[in-house]
């Protein structure tokens, strides 16, 4: 229960940002045609796709918790799923 609430306070204060995350290859400047984008562009790129891709199995993992059949656990699941 813990855990949940560390990695949704460490989601949403520090590793989202306030636009939609994208998948590596939705990236603008790796998708286009032309000039290879620099070395830094493409760590920044894989990192904000990894956290996309990690923030979709913690999302996965809510909301099998809600799911669970300890009560606690669910209502923990269901509470951060609203906030």
């Amino acid at each position: 229960a813990q855990t949940v609430d560390a990695l949704g306070e460490l989601f949403s204060t520090t590793l989202l940002p306030d636009r939609k995350l994208r998948y590596f290859s939705s990236q603008p400047a790796v998708a286009q045609d032309g000039a290879a984008p620099a070395n830094k562009l493409l760590i920044v790129c894989y990192i904000e796709d990894r956290i996309k891709a990690l923030y979709s199995e913690f999302l996965d993992g809510i909301e099998q918790l809600t799911k669970d059949n300890l009560e606690f656990l669910k209502q923990k699941a269901i509470k951060k799923t609203f906030t």
